[in-house]
């Protein structure tokens, strides 16, 4: 049985951990850089991408996540976690801008389409998201949403990497955690 190791610096991993339970998969925080050397693949949950950041450093973990993240294994960025892979361990090729929404009072709930991902619209949570402003080459867009007049990409693939700019972990179909789980 794989293991999917979950970043528990800060930030939403008990969410995940239930969500990967859900389809038999077991889950394993991932706190120091020999936790790293036990899973199969790895979540990097949202929550303060800074504080994540900063953690991470303290805990020398940025290259032991450089190396999984480079051995070709599965990994999943959501809301922060997407911040982190583009612009602190510099793996997902996307220029991303944080809190593109300002508030928390400005989060919100919706549906969104991705055939590459399921036939069933996903239920999301936008909440404090990062807006990615530029995909670069070979990224794959699963997923775009109109926030207003920009219409950006909100779910992308690139490699073993899969980043969304929102969190999918809180509804309780899970779909895009089987996606990954089972397709990444």
């Amino acid at each position: 049985m794989e293991t999917v190791g979950i970043l528990a610096l800060q930030g939403d991993y008990y969410e995940h951990a239930e969500a990967v339970k859900k389809f038999g998969f077991k889950s394993k925080e991932i706190r120091l850089p020999e936790d790293l050397e036990k899973v199969d693949k790895l979540i990097i949950p949202g929550g303060e991408s800074t504080t994540i950041g900063l953690l991470a450093e303290k805990y020398r973990l940025i290259n032991p996540l450089k190396k999984f993240i480079g051995s070709g294994k599965p990994v999943w960025g959501t809301c922060a976690g997407l911040i982190l892979l583009a612009n602190h361990l510099e793996k997902l090729p996307v220029e991303v801008r944080r809190n593109f929404l300002g508030s928390q009072k400005n989060s919100f709930e919706t549906y969104l389409r991705s055939p590459a991902v399921s036939h069933k619209s996903l239920k999301v949570m936008f909440i404090r998201p990062p807006q990615i402003t530029k995909t670069k080459r070979n990224v794959e867009i699963l997923a775009r949403y109109k926030f207003g007049k920009t219409d950006s990409p909100v779910a992308v693939k690139y490699k073993n990497i899969l980043g969304t700019t929102f969190h999918s972990e809180l509804d309780e179909d899970n779909i895009l955690t089987k996606y990954f789980l089972t397709q990444i």
